[in-house]
């Protein structure tokens, strides 16, 4: 399966960010949809202090899968 702009957009700004393969495959797996991993990228771009933890919470909110287990 190829990889498509947006899956690429998101991977390249996790990578600018630092996020560990582990938890970029996490937020990567979160947010499924292209939708998500566009928004997902935007929040990457305007919070750029934010930690792995945070960013993978944030994934989980945006897929609306926040507090599942």
């Amino acid at each position: 399966m190829a990889v498509t702009e947006v899956q690429q957009l998101l991977i390249d700004a996790m990578k600018a960010r630092g996020v560990s393969n582990g938890k970029g495959a996490a937020i990567f797996m979160t947010l499924q949809t292209e939708e998500n991993m566009m928004e997902m990228c935007g929040y990457i771009l305007n919070h750029m202090d934010t930690t792995e933890n945070e960013l993978l919470d944030k994934a989980r909110e945006i897929a609306g899968t926040f507090g599942e287990a």
